[in-house]
């Protein structure tokens, strides 16, 4: 949800992210994968903080293809949250892996596909049409605030606003330190039970949670005239998909 809300409020108010410079990240799993990543694929890594008024950490990556991407896949994001920004880097990342295996294996089979969501919002109908919209090199101006605003890179400790996860290992401190973050900028945060009887049998419990005013993902047509979005954008017109 936190995720969620901080990459759809960039990309409709058309907020500036902070880039982050990934030589400055000194976790080894980080520097693994996103080597991998570019070694296998050689698609260009950045990463950005997504962070909003929430303050829950969002990451954002980011894999560029050289050359504009003429014949195959131009961009692909991925975002996670966390309240520890490098776990959110490291999910964001390990997550960007398969998801362009996958794109470019889309791309090879079906080299026209992406020029439908590209052209016309009304054809992102599920969660993959957005990556495909995305992908096609007439979509790039459409992150330009992400990827082209003209910023210089930042080190790690500069991101994220020095945030680092909350005092205390516990699952409860977590879960109340980010449901205050929630709170603190007017969302309440409702939880509740889907627990099964398969899931109480194993020892489990599911829950969903929802924060009204929090924006989601949509399908067509968008959910127009969000407040927190036009707010942000401060009287710019938001984007359609």
């Amino acid at each position: 949800m936190a995720e969620l809300d901080a990459f759809l409020m960039h990309h409709y108010a058309r907020l500036p992210a902070v880039e982050i410079d990934l030589e400055t990240v000194p976790d080894v799993s980080f520097r693994r994968t996103a080597a991998w990543i570019t070694a296998s694929t050689g698609y260009r890594l950045r990463a950005f903080d997504l962070s909003v008024d929430h303050a829950v950490p969002c990451a954002c990556v980011v894999a560029q293809a050289p050359g504009g991407g003429r014949g195959r896949p131009a961009l692909l994001c991925s975002a996670a949250a966390h309240p520890d920004p490098v776990a959110a880097l490291n999910s964001a990342t390990r997550e960007a892996g398969p998801l362009l295996d996958h794109l470019c294996g889309v791309h090879a089979r079906h080299p026209g596909r992406a020029a439908e969501p590209a052209a016309d919002p009304e054809q992102v109908r599920q969660m993959p049409d957005h990556a495909l919209r995305y992908a096609h090199t007439d979509a790039f101006d459409r992150l330009a605030h992400l990827v082209d605003n003209g910023s210089a890179p930042v080190d790690l400790a500069s991101a994220f606003g020095g945030r680092r996860r909350p005092a205390g290992e516990t699952l409860d401190v977590h879960v109340r330190d980010l449901a205050g973050r929630f709170a603190s900028c007017g969302m309440d945060v409702l939880v509740a039970d889907q627990t099964t009887a398969e899931h109480a049998a194993a020892g489990l419990r599911c829950v969903r949670v929802l924060a009204p005013g929090a924006v989601p993902m949509t399908f067509r047509p968008r959910v127009p005239a969000r407040p927190r979005p036009a707010e942000a954008a401060d009287g710019a017109e938001c984007p359609e998909g």
